[in-house]
């Protein structure tokens, strides 16, 4: 195992290092409401049941010019119980993505795979892995690019309005449970492995050389996250959690906390539990000249029934605020988790963390 543990560490860190070109992609601030998004070696690990949709809907800056507008759905599951310590699991996810005053749009289609495995007897000590598999597709509307310099198809060649591309991603995880109150956990995830071409140029002019040119393949991002589940009365539980984003130039980091407050009670002999929680992050970055505090982000939620709903609201305190009026807009999130009346998929001990 520890040759393993070696090996993905090798793995992240070559892709980390080998030289890519520019862009960044969209990120949702509420932390683990996109599991799947955020690292696939999160596919599949959930509890309560074996199937997990999920819907998230953002916006932001749309107060002082045609911001974003995002909306994601995916679906994941335990594919397959392999013994009583470990899964495979799989998922897919979707994504739209629309801003700008040329109606830029990026859509997302992915699949992925996962493997959870125990490390101890004790069934509190587990691994997982994760591949994705992505076609992007990204467009804009050249209808309304009124005003650009006319010389532009000229200095640059042909425009096309649209591009598609194949995308490759890796995760692993960690995560230690003492009991269902107490746990922790760790993953890191290295996205867009094949640095795909994003360009929407077909062709330069001969006196424009193209190694010239601003670069068009994606960055590689890498992903560092982790949190803890911390039980301190009764009904009163305490979820510290983190995101590491390096992408390029760019590098952020979210920090903070929830504050769950929850309740038993006891329905057709069995007991279910409610919960609503409260709490904040913070969103720092560092860009190649300067580095700050961008935003800070409020979020309630409230489980129950299977149940999660999110809401959240970036409240910008950097100089952004001027235009934005701290306005950075809200984000919505949905999860329901479905169970399974198969009795072999009981049998498993595997208990996942909660997010």
């Amino acid at each position: 195992m520890r040759n393993l543990l070696f090996l993905m560490a090798m793995l992240f860190w070559s892709f980390y290092n080998s030289p890519n070109i520019f862009a960044q992609d969209i990120h949702f601030s509420s932390i683990h409401a996109s599991p799947v998004h955020l690292n696939p070696a999160m596919t599949g690990m959930f509890n309560g049941g074996n199937t997990r949709f999920i819907g998230i809907s953002r916006s932001q800056w749309n107060t002082f010019t045609n911001g974003f507008k995002t909306i994601s759905g995916s679906i994941d599951t335990k594919l397959l119980h392999a013994g009583s310590d470990a899964f495979f699991g799989g998922g897919l996810q979707l994504f739209t993505d629309k801003a700008g005053d040329l109606d830029f749009k990026s859509t997302f289609v992915g699949g992925s795979m996962s493997f959870v495995k125990g490390l101890s007897r004790k069934s509190n000590n587990y691994i997982a892995l994760g591949v994705q598999a992505a076609y992007y597709g990204n467009s804009f509307d050249q209808t309304k690019m009124v005003g650009f310099d006319e010389e532009t198809s000229i200095l640059f060649g042909d425009v096309a309005s649209n591009i598609n591309y194949f995308d490759l991603s890796v995760g692993v995880g960690w995560y230690y449970t003492f009991n269902d109150d107490n746990y922790y956990y760790l993953g890191a995830s290295m996205f867009h492995i094949n640095t795909p071409n994003v360009s929407f140029f077909d062709t330069f002019n001969s006196n424009q050389s193209q190694a010239n040119l601003p670069g068009h393949n994606l960055f590689r991002k890498l992903t560092i996250h982790g949190g803890a589940n911390l039980r301190m009365a009764d009904n009163i539980t305490i979820q510290p959690s983190f995101i590491f984003f390096d992408q390029g130039p760019h590098r952020e980091i979210n920090a903070g906390s929830y504050f769950k407050i929850q309740k038993q009670k006891r329905h057709r002999r069995q007991t279910q539990e409610y919960a609503f929680y409260f709490g904040a992050w913070v969103r720092f970055y560092q860009e190649a000249n300067y580095s700050g505090i961008d935003a800070v982000i409020p979020s309630i939620r409230a489980d129950f029934n299977n149940t999660t709903i999110s809401l959240s609201f970036d409240v910008n305190i950097s100089d952004l605020r001027v235009v934005s009026a701290g306005a950075g807009g809200p984000e919505l999130s949905v999860i329901k988790v479905l169970g399974s009346s198969n009795p072999s998929r009981k049998k498993s001990r595997v208990k996942c963390p909660g997010f």
